[in-house]
């Protein structure tokens, strides 16, 4: 009992111990002081006060290691909040590490708290462009820091998906180049809208990325779209969770962020990157452009090959038929001097032989000589008709041989790409190039037909096999 008496003697209220803490905090802290500290949470209320929760964390954890109540009385607000979006072009908000000049606060009711009456914007943009540098080391040590350039890009990107804002002035910007392009190329673009600054911004990129990897059989490549801002506007894109999507992505992505001076990690980790929207769009129409010029040179290269192969034909077919002739004429000539020495070496043997027989020989050179007649008579014929069936074999031989000639250059006409359109067929091609069977194209897919007079592009509604057996 002594014992409870003798300590209430020396006992003081929780005012005096509240008042007690409050005295020594005002004589140790109680001047203006510069704190650094991450906002952990923000809030006016219809006083027009601003309260924050202001938290210091380790680089790289979640849990904080310490917390304090921050507050900017409504008389403060607009000047510290507006010079702060003046220098940073963007709003104070959660996320950010600040440095604040301020006074600590105790109240017997409400606590400790952090009275704010400055904020250095300039800190906050070297921390951001600090976090940046850190986010790089963090990509590529992680190895993904090259993953997205390391992605395979179709020769031609015509099935593209944008991540932009709808209502943006860089995605009009963006369409409108694509729709007006000097060369009439059609572009197939499907928007997957985000929010492209402030900070959801990093999170509704990331979702759209997601939704895109998830059909990415469908499209070609990926273009981020953002008009231009200031380095603050486009923090977003300097982020380590936005970057690791991006360069994880299994389709080729072209950043057309516009930014005046700084590269953003995007920008590092996309395969492409461009200064703006519109320079985004001209890429993918170049790209069709160096296509287009690559099959005109093919187009060229086969023209040249047929004309040379049919030159070379119509050449061999030339020398053929002279040769032809030739030998026909030589043949026809070697026949006819044939016959002629045979004439004359016949006509010097009856002669020997009627002297050598004399007068019986002229006895009888009445008969002989109506014999001799009826042999020449003979032979004449038996000459002309061989004469005629060598003229007829030479003639079915020529006949015969132009005839191969014709054959020859209707087969040849006939390889002649010109006439094959336009006999009604086409040259198909599918996103894995030409098509030579149904298995090579699905349903859905984008197609192009070539014919004699231009290309027709068109989308694979039903796929029918033909019954071969």
């Amino acid at each position: 009992m002594g014992g409870i008496l003798a300590h209430s003697e020396r006992h003081i209220t929780l005012t005096e111990l509240q008042q007690g803490i409050k005295g020594t905090l005002s004589r140790s802290w109680g001047a203006l002081l510069w704190v650094v500290a991450e906002i952990n949470d923000l809030k006016i209320n219809n006083t027009g006060h601003c309260y924050l929760e202001l938290v210091d964390r380790p680089e790289g954890e979640s849990s904080p290691t310490a917390a304090m109540r921050g507050i900017i009385w409504h008389n403060d607000v607009d000047d510290v909040l507006g010079r702060f979006e003046g220098v940073t072009g963007m709003e104070l908000d959660a996320g950010m590490r600040v440095l604040m000049q301020g006074r600590v606060n105790y109240h017997e009711v409400y606590g400790i708290s952090f009275y704010i009456k400055d904020i250095d914007p300039t800190y906050t943009i070297g921390e951001m462009r600090r976090q940046r540098s850190l986010t790089v080391e963090r990509l590529k040590k992680e190895g993904l820091y090259d993953l997205n350039s390391q992605v395979e890009v179709p020769q031609v990107m015509q099935r593209i998906a944008v991540v932009s804002s709808a209502k943006a002035a860089g995605y009009r910007d963006f369409m409108r180049e694509l729709e007006a392009n000097e060369y009439g190329y059609r572009f197939d673009v499907t928007l997957f809208g985000a929010v492209m600054q402030g900070a959801g911004a990093e999170a509704s990129i990331i979702e759209a990325l997601e939704a895109i990897e998830a059909k990415s059989e469908m499209f070609d490549a990926v273009v981020i779209i953002r008009g231009g801002g200031s380095v603050t506007d486009l923090s977003c894109f300097d982020g380590y969770a936005l970057a690791a999507a991006v360069a994880g992505m299994s389709l080729p992505v072209i950043a057309g962020i516009g930014h005046d001076k700084d590269v953003s990690v995007v920008d590092m980790v996309a395969c492409e990157s461009v200064k703006t929207p519109t320079a985004a769009a001209r890429l993918l129409i170049d790209g069709m452009l160096g296509f287009d010029r690559e099959l005109a040179s093919v187009a060229e290269f086969l023209h040249g090959t047929v004309d040379d192969a049919v030159r070379r034909c119509e050449g061999q077919i030339d020398k053929a038929a002279h040769t032809l002739r030739e030998s026909v004429e030589s043949a026809i000539e070697g026949r006819k001097m044939l016959l002629e020495r045979m004439e004359v070496l016949l006509e010097k043997d009856a002669m020997r032989y009627i002297d050598g027989k004399g007068l019986e020989l002229k006895a009888k050179s009445a008969d002989i000589c109506l014999a001799w007649r009826s042999v020449a008579d003979r032979c004449d014929a038996g000459i002309n008709a061989a004469y005629a069936r060598l003229r007829a074999a030479v003639y079915a031989l020529i006949d015969k041989d132009e005839r191969k000639i014709e054959a020859a250059q209707s087969t040849v006409a006939s390889f002649d790409p010109a006439r094959i359109f336009a006999l009604g067929y086409g040259m198909v091609r599918g996103k894995g190039g030409v098509l030579r069977s149904t298995d090579d194209t699905a349903a859905g897919e984008h197609i192009e037909i070539t014919l004699g007079d231009g290309t027709i592009e068109a989308v694979v509604d039903r796929i029918t096999k033909n019954d071969i057996r």
